[in-house]
């Protein structure tokens, strides 16, 4: 056993080793190279051992330890839950107490403490801690030291008094740490927080270290061997709790002090050795106490053995704690210059991630220059550390950006495929080798990456400054916005990443450090002046969403940036801060902040989205490319839209928001329209060429908006117009059926305008000065390029149309008014195709054309009128047919459409007057439309057939009478004439036609049916008539019970008012204005041809389907069949959507199977399979649900008086019944029955 111990152990008690008191008189004069003190064993002589003050909570704390040694020698525990074996000799001993290391060291400087280390002789820590704990929980025991409580849990002792102002009356720790040979918390140690005080509970222990590990096993040793096991001689005195005095074991502490040495217990080499973590401790200890390192021990550090095994045992986390405490210090430049002088700069600011071989070697080269500037900066306290270093915080900071210098011109990692790029090397150093905070190793990057922009910043700030007259590209470095938008990039953060450029800089140019510091003080100062130092803290005037708003898009990322746009305009103008002023602005796409944020948002969010499809005949200027271009190389990402047109994305929808507002802020800031030009041009061109005619149209909507603000010379200078002119024709050849229709729609609602607007900026009237082109040769081209659009955007697409797409028709004579305006008189020389395609359209029924295509067509006629007037004389004709036709056509309707046709109609009339004047005899060849005007003009038929063959062919004087169906009535009447209206064919005659009554039942004999009141009246409108009442025939055309009408028969016969035969028709609406309809005929054989004769003219098909009635029972039990069917086919085509079947898909197959009908095939329940069919105008009109309705009980009705009884019947009734009591389906065709089912439109 060693003196040591058996000294300490003595049964006497009486010895131990202690400082001499001589020694500490002749501390001044020791050398730092003097050899180990000799150890006496000299009596105990308390009145000589140095003592130290205690402060009063130190006091308490010292009085607590005795105490609880007391109660633990009087009451010694026989559990052994400890890995550390106590040795035989020191179990009798009673508990000695002493604190440790630091406390010591500081007390005697005179620097307080709050950290206590406090070694037991015989006890591990945790073991202590335990019985302290019991001791606590004694009755009355926590109040003698002033303390109420013991925390029993992490979140209580959180709360534990921390700091010394701090008296906290709570006890707060108290963990155990396992024991770990293999790791550093292996001590068996216990922290507690007790009075503001944080304290550490362990044992005297010696150590033995193993090869591989700093990490010793640990034994129970004597005061002496503690003490030599420390990292230096001034860390290794105690403080003697029961006798109150300082011990030196070392003998060399109290020497070592006063010589401002740091100096190791025992040989410095075999110290490092066993734990090399020693090495970063004596640099920090020294840099933070301001001493020198023994000579000896710096030899030491500087060993190749030393390093590697400070790179091969210590963990990069004690790495980094002693680092940062050690720049935390009070001199960070002494540990720096440390690290440099000892050529320990690579072993410890390294990326252990990587081998060494390929790890970048660090320039060290001027990096003594760096610290020692930066120490000068922040010791004279200049400008520059004034403003960039205002708290320890920033200071830490900038020594830490310092110590990564060397790191500067380190090539930044590569990314691995499809990852983020990996922080620069200086990064991941602070982040791997030093274990920084996520804080700091994200400002080391951020100072990386933004030190080029802040260099050349402050250059550039500088040139401004020494010379403002000298024209200058890109922002002004001196201006407000410019650097207060600098500042907010670079973020709370922005006086270290100035720092850093600031040291990088003075290496990189070290023979001009004063110049360099000249620079960057006069650029912060600028910042002081322009109040900008704090501008990363600044509030926008508007927020994401009210921005968002304003520009009518919705939110997304891009709202960041235009943020910043509004805050450069904020910076720009520190006097603005009305916030419902900068919305307005917004809105109103006016003044600079509109102007700003059109710039930023065709940079910076448009043009990166459509970068991978721009178009290929447009340079990067936005100028017509030259010379025919090779495709575009094809690959499996350069098909993926996903890859080629982000702007298509679900992600990007603020994209296409975004450039809207941008055109039409153009519109109101016409000066910015060269100058972002080929910025916005190539995205409407992409658009316009995209397969989606979404997406064509919106180009087209925009190309008209831009080009109508475009100046004639800027489409001129840049040759863009024929880009323009293959881009947008193409269009016009989108029609159905390729096309559907709404889509066509759509789309050439939108090119016509471009094209008009094309027209008038590539072929200006007025021709611009700077223009070289002759004004007749660009009339020349205007005209052609109109007439052009004219065959083939109007004719072609009338022609195409024809009365199939009535809608789209519309929309083509709509912008035939505008392109006719347009041509002026050069439209003339179009008269001959002009005139018969508005007048084919306006000639047929209104069933075939709606009233507002045919408004369109009476308003190009107006057109026509107006702009070729003086070719009026000899097409009036053609005008004539197609407003007398139409007028009659309509004659009779009053609803709000008609009207509006009318009054077009009338002012088409009088233009073609005003164009006449006495050229034709206008007055005579317009009385036929006067005559129908006062309701006295002719019945005309409109369909081919009729106009054609219906010359009097008619022997006799047929009426006829109409069903309830509105549409189908109204174009049979059409047809035949008005309501008692006649037409003289010949004199002996007439057609007439009645109306029916909805509540006709079999009154026979009653005078008070109104169809039966019609019949049985003389013909007082005819007296010259030579035909006699009983050949009249009459021929009903309704649909109603067989019973009644074989009664109206009988009636009709008896009275001898004529003959009446049933003749039901089927074909709806469409067949009515195509005199397409099919007539099924009840008649007696010698009638039928009479009956065949006059309704031949009506309809494609007439059928003899019997005697009187036949007729109406064969259309109620087709009618039947046809509501069971439509049914069926709502049910099948529900089952297939719902299934997952494309509709269209599906109704083709039915067709062409064995499932085919007429309700699948020509009247299609689901919107959008069968063009124009009723489900295609939300199910109006048509056959509507009532009549169905209506003729499935006649039909049910009859079976019953035939004793059948129909098993689908009841259940289609009630079906259709619920259909028209739902409001969503009501006064709708029958086949509306699909939606009143679920189906999906």
């Amino acid at each position: 056993m060693s003196p040591a111990r058996l000294i300490e152990t003595s049964p006497e008690g009486t010895k131990r080793r202690k400082l001499n008191p001589a020694s500490a008189a002749k501390l001044q004069s020791t050398s730092s190279n003097m050899a180990p003190a000799l150890i006496q064993e000299v009596e105990d002589d308390p009145v000589s051992a140095p003592k130290v003050d205690l402060t009063e909570v130190e006091e308490t704390l010292r009085r607590l330890l005795l105490d609880v040694a007391k109660y633990i020698d009087s009451n010694p525990s026989q559990d052994g839950n400890s890995q550390v074996k106590l040795p035989e000799e020191l179990a009798s001993q009673p508990i000695t107490l002493r604190f440790t290391g630091g406390w010591v060291r500081d007390k005697l400087l005179g620097v307080e403490s709050h950290d206590i280390d406090v070694a037991i002789n015989k006890m591990t820590g945790y073991q202590f801690g335990l019985r302290l704990k019991e001791y606590l929980e004694q009755p009355g025991n926590l109040a003698k030291y002033g303390l109420e409580d013991i925390a029993s849990n992490d979140k209580q002792s959180a709360k534990a008094g921390a700091v010394a102002t701090d008296k906290s009356k709570t006890v707060g720790g108290l963990h155990k740490i396992e024991a770990n040979p293999e790791k550093s918390k292996h001590l068996e140690t216990t922290t507690m927080r007790i009075l503001g005080l944080d304290i550490d509970l362990v044992n005297l222990r010696k150590e033995t270290y193993s090869e591989d590990s700093r990490n010793p096993q640990m034994e129970f040793g004597t005061p002496e061997e503690d003490a030599m096991r420390r990292d230096a001689t001034v860390n290794a005195m105690f403080y003697n709790v029961n006798t109150q005095t300082i011990e030196d074991f070392t003998s060399r502490g109290f020497d070592d002090m006063a010589a401002k040495i740091i100096r190791t217990p025992l040989e410095p080499y075999q110290t490092f050795k066993d734990d090399p973590l020693r090495v970063l401790r004596l640099i920090r200890f020294a840099s933070r106490l301001g001493y020198s390192i023994d000579k000896e021990a710096l030899v030491a550090m500087r060993d190749q053995d030393i390093k590697d095994a400070l790179r091969r045992k210590i963990s990069r986390e004690r790495v980094g704690v002693e680092m940062e405490k050690a720049l935390r210090g009070s001199d960070p430049h002494e540990a720096l210059k440390l690290v440099y002088s000892l050529e320990l700069y690579e072993t410890i600011f390294s990326d252990p991630t990587v081998e060494l071989a390929k790890h970048y070697t660090p320039d060290c080269e001027g990096w003594e220059l760096c610290i020692d500037r930066l120490r000068d900066v922040l010791s004279e306290e200049t400008p520059l550390a004034e403003l960039l270093v205002r708290d320890k915080e920033e200071r830490f900071m900038a020594y830490q950006l310092a110590a990564l210098v060397p790191y500067r011109d380190a090539p930044q990692p590569s990314a691995p495929p499809g990852r983020k790029p990996p922080p620069p090397v200086a990064a991941l150093v602070a982040r791997e080798g030093v274990k920084a905070t996520n804080k700091v190793s994200d400002t080391v990057a951020l100072a990386v990456k933004t030190q080029e922009e802040v260099s050349s910043l402050v250059d550039q700030f500088n040139e401004r400054k020494r010379r403002p007259e000298k024209p200058f590209e890109g922002d002004d470095a001196t201006a407000r916005d410019v650097l207060g938008m600098a500042i907010r990039r670079w973020g709370t953060g922005w006086r270290s990443l100035v720092m850093y450029s600031f040291l990088v800089d003075t290496v990189s140019h070290p023979e001009s450090t004063e110049v360099i510091e000249r620079n960057y003080t006069s650029f912060l100062q600028h910042l002081q002046t322009i109040c900008v130092l704090d501008a990363y803290s600044l509030k926008p005037l508007l927020d994401g969403k009210t921005l968002a708003k304003a520009l009518n898009t919705p939110p997304g990322p891009w709202m960041k940036d235009a943020l910043d746009i509004v805050m450069a305009y904020q910076l720009r103008n520190p006097e603005t801060t009305d916030t419902d002023a900068a919305i307005e602005a917004v809105k109103q796409k006016r003044g600079e902040l509109s102007s700003a944020l059109v710039r930023h948002i065709l940079k910076l969010t448009i043009r990166p989205l459509f970068q991978k499809t721009k178009p290929k005949n447009v340079t990067e200027a936005g100028r017509k490319r030259e010379g025919e271009q090779l495709p575009p190389k094809l690959s499996m990402q350069s098909i993926s839209e996903e890859e080629t047109k982000p702007w298509k994305s679900s992600h990007q929808t603020h994209a296409l928001s975004l450039l809207k507002w941008v055109v039409s802020a153009l519109h109101e800031q016409t000066g910015l329209v060269e100058e972002v030009w080929h910025l916005v041009i190539p995205p409407i061109l992409t658009m316009i060429d995209d397969w989606e005619v979404k997406y064509k149209a919106l180009g087209a909507k925009l190309s008209s908006d831009i080009l109508r603000v475009t100046p004639p010379i800027l489409l001129e200078r840049t040759g863009l117009g024929e880009v323009f002119e293959q881009a947008l024709v193409p269009c016009l050849s989108y029609l159905p059926t390729i096309t559907p229709e709404d889509e066509a729609i759509e789309l050439l609602g939108n090119v016509y305008p471009a094209l008009l607007a094309l027209s008038r900026t590539r072929y200006p009237k007025n021709i611009p000065k700077e223009s070289r082109r002759d004004a007749a040769e660009v009339e020349r081209q205007r005209t052609k390029f109109l007439d052009m659009i004219l065959r083939k955007g109007v004719f072609y697409a009338s022609e195409h149309c024809g009365l199939q797409y009535p809608r789209l028709q519309g929309v083509t004579f709509t912008h035939a008014v505008s392109l006719l305006n347009e041509m002026g008189i050069e439209s003339v020389k179009h008269l001959k195709y002009t005139l018969p395609m508005l007048s084919s359209i306006l000639s047929p029924s209104l069933i075939a054309m709606p009233p507002a295509t045919l408004c369109s067509a009476t308003r190009a006629v107006q057109a026509v009128i107006v702009n070729g007037w003086p070719r009026m004389s000899e097409h009036r004709g053609e005008v004539l047919k197609g407003i007398t036709l139409c007028w009659i056509n309509i004659n009779g309707l009053s609803d709000e459409a008609t009207e509006v046709l009318k009054r077009e109609l009338k002012t088409a009339v009088q233009l073609l007057r005003a164009a006449l004047k006495d050229q034709a005899a206008f007055d005579e060849e317009t009385k036929v439309l006067m005559d129908a005007d006062i309701m006295a003009g002719p019945v005309v038929t409109t369909s081919p057939k009729v106009k054609q063959e219906f010359n009097g062919s008619c022997q006799h004087d047929a009426g006829f009478i109409h069903g309830s169906s509105g549409s189908v009535e109204a174009g049979t009447r059409r047809e035949v004439g008005g309501i008692r209206k006649q037409k003289r064919l010949r004199d002996e005659q007439q057609i007439r036609c009645y109306p029916m009554a909805r509540n006709l039942r079999s009154k026979i004999n009653q005078s008070d049916t109104i169809v039966f009141r019609e019949m049985l009246k003389p013909d007082e409108k005819a007296p010259d008539l030579k035909s006699t009442n009983h050949e009249r025939l009459f021929i009903d055309c309704s649909t109603i019970d067989p019973k009644t009408s074989a009664g109206i028969a009988k009636a009709t016969t008896t009275t001898h008012q004529g003959k009446f035969v049933d003749a039901p028709m089927s074909g709806g609406a469409v067949g009515a204005a195509a005199g397409t309809l099919t007539f099924m005929v009840g008649a007696n054989p010698e009638m039928f041809p009479r009956v065949q004769e006059v309704l031949s003219l009506m309809g494609k098909r007439v059928l003899h389907l019997g005697p009187p009635t036949s007729g109406l029972k064969a259309k109620l039990a087709n009618n039947y069949l046809l509501a069971v069917n439509n049914i069926a086919t709502c049910e099948a085509m529900h089952m297939g959507t719902s299934w997952g079947l494309d509709p269209k898909a599906l109704a083709d197959m039915i067709n062409t199977a064995t499932g085919r009908c007429w309700p699948s095939e020509v009247n299609n329940p689901v919107p959008g399979v069968v063009d124009n069919a009723p489900a295609g105008r939300d199910y109006q009109p048509g056959f509507g649900t009532t009549l169905m309705l209506k003729d499935l009980d006649l039909a049910l009705q009859a079976a019953a008086e035939a004793n059948i009884i129909p098993q689908l019947g009841a259940h289609a009734k009630d079906l259709y019944k619920a259909t028209q009591g739902d409001e969503k389906c009501k006064d709708r065709d029958f086949s509306v029955v699909y939606r009143y089912i679920g189906g999906k439109e």
